[in-house]
């Protein structure tokens, strides 16, 4: 299916320019599945692209810009998004004008500021072929020759695009963080799952959840339309037993899946068990479970787990917190009961009962920035980035350099677009940190999102290099500088 836009009547002065000239008259974005426009018609556009996976749509209609005008780097085009890094421009040209005979096409990786020529590209039927270098987003500049001429000039610095598209072939990455059976699972047959999925573009609601047993080919859904970070109870239906085999999977916006299995949960007649480290989160001991929500998202692992903070960084010896109030040793015993309470819950997934008792906590100790930070990270899960803020930044007014709290706050800027806030919160996390990995990790994903590609495979060169003692961070760092290579020099034109 194609859409093509209609085309106002030529002025006198551009039929000159048309008897003189070739030219291209519509521009629209194809795939196999379908049309999808993305702009207004223009003399001197591409009419479409077609990649051979059909894109998944992060597009709105934008006014096409004239040719020639120059490029606004601040002006970032929402981009359709295609799984393939091989793409077909197509177009369509004005009425009567004979077949093009060669063409050219054009790509920028920053918005006109250079540009570089395909090599590979390949004169078909209606459309141009060619390979891109990979993923990120493309701008994109068609010029078509035949008989009379070109369609325009080749492009030059400062010349904008005339489409972009986005190229994503990487898989999202899934992990699954807990695998545990309720203490009461013989009387319940829950099973309790935590994951968190990472992708530069997750779709909403990415994950799904699926099982079968040993004997068993296919998988049978427990649940879908998931968040990306979150927390599942499944009942184990009542025939189940032996070996189960439980997959998680997770979409992007391109339609690349990736997934996790485990087949550590064993079902038999006396309860369940998981094989393996993982332990069951619901039968820690109270007394250790003082960790804050763990990493959360390969794309912003800005939540880590809380440090047990030292009373003398919480106010400086002799000066103390104009904010603070005066608690009593009982007071704060009762505190602690409650803060060890919201970690239960929390850990158990219940993030509502983990809400209530640490707000407990804190009304009887307000100072508690541990119990701050976790609050602000369970309402993070919980989708309420604004009261998350809030907690943070009530945590850091106590404790200015608490480091898991400037990386949450830092998560809440980033998931609202506001990298440049992000980044500075980010510089105070490394101030007060240098050799934070995550606090590097996290630094370099938001460099990423903010176009800046070489500060951030500096950020994670660092991070790998010291996560000696750490293998999930430095897999994760150097999966990073392998996604995203050095950028190829730019040819001149």
């Amino acid at each position: 299916m194609r859409v093509a836009c209609p085309i106002r009547h030529p002025s006198a002065k551009f039929i000159h320019m048309l008897i003189a000239r070739f030219a291209i008259s519509a521009i629209s974005i194809l795939s196999l599945g379908g049309t999808i426009t993305i702009a207004s018609p223009a003399p001197n556009r591409p009419a479409s692209i077609e990649s051979h996976e059909a894109p998944r749509t992060e597009q709105a209609d934008r006014t096409s810009e004239s040719q020639g005008s120059e490029v606004q780097p601040d002006t970032a085009p929402a981009s359709p998004i295609v799984k393939s890094r091989t793409v077909r421009v197509g177009f369509q040209t004005m009425e009567g004008q004979a077949a093009p005979n060669s063409a050219e096409l054009w790509f920028t990786a920053d918005h006109g500021r250079t540009w570089t020529k395909a090599h590979d590209a390949t004169l078909e039927s209606g459309a141009v072929r060619c390979a891109l270098p990979g993923d990120g987003e493309y701008g994109l500049f068609l010029v078509l020759h035949n008989d009379a001429g070109p369609s325009s000039d080749a492009p030059k610095p400062g010349i904008a695009p005339q489409t972009f598209i986005r190229v994503d072939a990487t898989s999202p990455e899934v992990q699954l963080l807990s695998l545990a059976a309720d203490p009461d699972f013989p009387v319940n047959r829950e099973v309790h799952l935590r994951w968190r999925a990472a992708d530069a573009a997750l779709a909403d609601r990415p994950v799904a959840i699926d099982w079968r047993t040993e004997a068993s080919k296919t998988y049978r859904r427990i649940a879908d339309g998931l968040p990306d970070i979150s927390a599942y109870r499944w009942t184990v239906p009542g025939e189940v037993s032996g070996r189960v085999e439980i997959r998680l999977t997770a979409r992007d916006r391109a339609g690349n899946v990736g997934q996790y299995v485990s087949d550590r949960l064993l079902i038999t007649a006396d309860g369940a068990r998981v094989r393996g480290a993982e332990e069951s989160a619901a039968g820690r001991d109270l007394a250790d479970s003082r960790a804050a929500v763990e990493g959360i998202g390969v794309k912003n692992p800005l939540l880590a787990p809380a440090e047990p903070i030292p009373a003398e960084r919480l106010t400086p010896a002799g000066e103390p917190d104009a904010g603070a109030t005066r608690v009593d040793v009982k007071t704060s015993r009762d505190a602690k009961k409650r803060f060890d309470l919201g970690t239960y819950h929390r850990l158990r997934g219940e993030y509502d009962l983990a809400v209530v008792r640490l707000r407990e906590a804190l009304k009887l100790d307000p100072n508690m920035v541990d119990a701050w930070h976790d609050l602000g990270g369970i309402l993070i899960l919980q989708g309420r980035q604004e009261d998350a803020e809030r907690a943070f930044k009530t945590a850091l007014a106590k404790a200015p350099q608490h480091v898991p709290s400037l990386r949450g706050l830092a998560l809440v800027q980033a998931r609202r677009g506001d990298y440049n806030s992000a980044r500075k919160t980010l510089d105070d996390v490394l101030a007060a940190s240098p050799d934070d990995v995550e606090g590097l990790l996290a630094s370099g994903d938001v460099a990423l999102f903010s176009g800046d590609r070489e500060s951030a495979r500096e950020a994670w060169t660092r991070a790998a290099a010291h996560a000696a003692s750490d293998p999930d961070a430095r897999r994760r760092a150097e999966k990073r500088l392998e996604l995203y290579p050095p950028r190829p020099a730019v040819a001149a034109p």
